[in-house]
Protein backbone atom coordinates (compact mmCIF):
# COMPACT_ATOMS: atom_id res chain seq x y z
CA UNK A 1 0.00 0.00 0.00
CA UNK A 2 1.33 3.41 -1.01
CA UNK A 3 1.65 6.11 1.57
CA UNK A 4 0.61 9.69 0.84
CA UNK A 5 4.27 10.70 0.66
CA UNK A 6 5.05 8.01 -1.95
CA UNK A 7 1.95 8.96 -3.96
CA UNK A 8 2.96 12.60 -3.87
CA UNK A 9 6.53 11.80 -5.00
CA UNK A 10 5.26 9.60 -7.84
CA UNK A 11 2.86 12.32 -9.01
CA UNK A 12 5.66 14.91 -8.82
CA UNK A 13 8.09 12.75 -10.82
CA UNK A 14 5.46 12.02 -13.48
CA UNK A 15 4.49 15.70 -13.72
CA UNK A 16 8.09 16.81 -14.09
CA UNK A 17 8.71 14.10 -16.71
CA UNK A 18 5.71 15.23 -18.76
CA UNK A 19 6.84 18.88 -18.55
CA UNK A 20 10.36 17.96 -19.66
CA UNK A 21 9.03 15.94 -22.60
CA UNK A 22 6.75 18.81 -23.66
CA UNK A 23 9.64 21.28 -23.44
CA UNK A 24 11.97 19.04 -25.42
CA UNK A 25 9.29 18.44 -28.06
CA UNK A 26 8.80 22.19 -28.48
CA UNK A 27 12.47 22.86 -29.26
CA UNK A 28 13.77 19.61 -30.80
CA UNK A 29 12.54 17.62 -33.79
CA UNK A 30 13.89 14.39 -35.31
CA UNK A 31 14.71 14.19 -39.02
CA UNK A 32 15.77 11.21 -41.13
CA UNK A 33 18.01 11.86 -44.13
CA UNK A 34 16.34 10.19 -47.12
CA UNK A 35 18.35 11.34 -50.12
CA UNK A 36 21.96 11.73 -51.22
CA UNK A 37 22.10 15.49 -51.77
CA UNK A 38 24.06 16.04 -48.54
CA UNK A 39 26.52 13.15 -48.94
CA UNK A 40 29.94 14.14 -47.81
CA UNK A 41 28.41 15.45 -44.59
CA UNK A 42 25.17 13.53 -44.05
CA UNK A 43 24.30 10.10 -45.39
CA UNK A 44 21.04 8.45 -46.32
CA UNK A 45 19.79 6.79 -43.13
CA UNK A 46 21.24 9.31 -40.67
CA UNK A 47 18.70 10.25 -37.99
CA UNK A 48 19.20 13.77 -36.68
CA UNK A 49 18.10 15.85 -33.74
CA UNK A 50 17.38 19.38 -34.93
CA UNK A 51 16.58 22.61 -33.09
CA UNK A 52 13.26 24.15 -34.15
CA UNK A 53 14.35 27.64 -35.23
CA UNK A 54 10.98 29.32 -34.57
CA UNK A 55 11.02 28.32 -30.90
CA UNK A 56 14.56 29.42 -30.06
CA UNK A 57 15.04 33.21 -29.89
CA UNK A 58 18.81 33.35 -30.62
CA UNK A 59 18.34 31.27 -33.82
CA UNK A 60 14.97 32.52 -35.09
CA UNK A 61 15.54 35.14 -37.82
CA UNK A 62 19.19 35.53 -36.82
CA UNK A 63 20.38 34.78 -40.33
CA UNK A 64 24.06 35.06 -39.42
CA UNK A 65 23.66 31.89 -37.34
CA UNK A 66 22.19 30.14 -40.41
CA UNK A 67 25.04 30.92 -42.81
CA UNK A 68 27.12 27.84 -43.71
CA UNK A 69 24.90 25.71 -41.44
CA UNK A 70 22.69 22.83 -42.51
CA UNK A 71 18.99 23.65 -42.37
CA UNK A 72 15.77 21.69 -42.74
CA UNK A 73 13.17 23.47 -44.87
CA UNK A 74 9.55 22.58 -45.45
CA UNK A 75 8.32 22.87 -49.01
CA UNK A 76 4.86 22.27 -50.40
CA UNK A 77 5.42 18.52 -50.75
CA UNK A 78 8.20 17.58 -48.36
CA UNK A 79 10.97 18.51 -45.98
CA UNK A 80 14.40 19.06 -47.52
CA UNK A 81 17.82 19.38 -45.97
CA UNK A 82 20.46 21.70 -47.44
CA UNK A 83 23.33 23.98 -46.43
CA UNK A 84 22.60 27.72 -46.27
CA UNK A 85 25.29 29.53 -48.27
CA UNK A 86 23.55 32.86 -48.81
CA UNK A 87 21.54 35.04 -46.44
CA UNK A 88 19.64 38.30 -47.09
CA UNK A 89 21.93 40.93 -48.61
CA UNK A 90 24.59 38.48 -49.88
CA UNK A 91 25.79 38.49 -53.47
CA UNK A 92 26.98 35.05 -54.61
CA UNK A 93 29.18 34.53 -57.66
CA UNK A 94 29.25 31.17 -59.46
CA UNK A 95 31.64 30.26 -62.24
CA UNK A 96 29.80 27.77 -64.46
CA UNK A 97 31.08 26.82 -67.91
CA UNK A 98 33.47 29.79 -67.81
CA UNK A 99 30.56 32.20 -67.23
CA UNK A 100 30.36 34.20 -64.02
CA UNK A 101 26.82 34.18 -62.64
CA UNK A 102 25.96 36.50 -59.77
CA UNK A 103 22.95 36.07 -57.55
CA UNK A 104 21.71 38.65 -55.05
CA UNK A 105 19.89 37.19 -52.07
CA UNK A 106 16.89 39.40 -51.35
CA UNK A 107 15.32 40.35 -48.02
CA UNK A 108 13.62 37.33 -46.35
CA UNK A 109 15.31 34.81 -48.67
CA UNK A 110 18.17 32.33 -48.36
CA UNK A 111 20.24 30.47 -50.96
CA UNK A 112 20.83 26.79 -50.18
CA UNK A 113 22.97 24.04 -51.73
CA UNK A 114 23.35 20.32 -51.15
CA UNK A 115 26.89 19.30 -50.18
CA UNK A 116 26.78 16.70 -52.97
CA UNK A 117 26.61 19.32 -55.76
CA UNK A 118 26.30 16.82 -58.61
CA UNK A 119 23.23 15.15 -57.06
CA UNK A 120 21.29 17.97 -55.47
CA UNK A 121 18.19 19.89 -56.51
CA UNK A 122 18.69 23.17 -54.69
CA UNK A 123 18.70 26.96 -55.15
CA UNK A 124 20.72 26.63 -58.35
CA UNK A 125 17.63 25.00 -59.85
CA UNK A 126 14.74 26.45 -57.82
CA UNK A 127 16.10 29.86 -56.80
CA UNK A 128 16.14 31.30 -53.32
CA UNK A 129 13.85 29.98 -50.60
CA UNK A 130 11.76 32.17 -48.31
CA UNK A 131 13.10 32.26 -44.73
CA UNK A 132 9.66 31.25 -43.46
CA UNK A 133 10.34 27.79 -44.96
CA UNK A 134 13.20 27.15 -42.51
CA UNK A 135 11.99 24.69 -39.89
CA UNK A 136 15.03 23.44 -38.01
CA UNK A 137 18.82 23.34 -37.69
CA UNK A 138 20.30 19.84 -37.23
CA UNK A 139 22.80 19.57 -34.39
CA UNK A 140 23.35 15.88 -33.70
CA UNK A 141 23.28 12.51 -35.50
CA UNK A 142 21.94 10.08 -32.92
CA UNK A 143 21.37 7.03 -35.13
CA UNK A 144 22.49 5.88 -38.56
CA UNK A 145 21.36 2.82 -40.45
CA UNK A 146 21.64 1.79 -44.08
CA UNK A 147 22.24 -1.92 -44.67
CA UNK A 148 23.64 -2.04 -41.15
CA UNK A 149 24.11 0.13 -38.08
CA UNK A 150 26.83 2.80 -38.57
CA UNK A 151 28.17 3.70 -35.10
CA UNK A 152 30.92 5.88 -36.51
CA UNK A 153 28.30 8.34 -37.82
CA UNK A 154 26.97 9.32 -34.38
CA UNK A 155 28.03 12.80 -33.32
CA UNK A 156 27.69 16.53 -33.87
CA UNK A 157 26.53 17.74 -37.30
CA UNK A 158 29.17 19.90 -38.96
Amino acid sequence: MMTDKKRYMLALILSISVLILLLINSIITPYTVKGISMEGTLMKGDVLLALKVNNIPFINNNYQTWKNRILILHTENSRIIKRCVGIPGDTLIFNTDHINDSIFVKHNEIFVLGDNWNNSADSREYGCYDVSMVEAMPVFIYFSYNNGFRTGRIGIVQ
